[in-house]
């Protein structure tokens, strides 16, 4: 049975807001649930405390490897599904990653 993408909760952290805003467009065009959050306090008080529970974390390159590590590490606690995307992914490769991750099959 396929997902749809709009029972599918995102959340996005990454420290480029326009960056942020564009890929949270591209994914809630693709019909993706999706906020961003650009603080890091925010980011790990809403893991720790389970709230909005979200089926997949997408963490953008402007995170620094070491913060990346430590956020996947509290989401995999959480069993939240971890993304982490490089600097040059393109629309449809963003979508296509979303959609394999949490197994939801798209038609682009």
């Amino acid at each position: 049975m396929n997902k749809d993408p709009k029972s599918i909760r995102l959340l996005m952290h990454g420290y480029d807001p326009v960056l942020l805003e564009t890929r949270c467009l591209i994914l809630k065009q693709a019909g993706f649930d999706i906020c961003t959050v650009t603080d890091p306090h925010k980011l790990t008080d809403r893991l720790e405390s389970g709230s909005g529970s979200h089926d997949l974390l997408i963490l953008c390159h402007t995170v620094p490897i070491e913060e990346r590590e430590s956020i996947a590490s509290l989401a995999a606690q959480n069993r939240t599904l971890v993304l982490q995307i490089e600097a040059l992914i393109s629309p449809s490769k963003l979508v296509q990653e979303v959609a394999r991750v949490v197994d939801c099959p798209l038609t682009l």
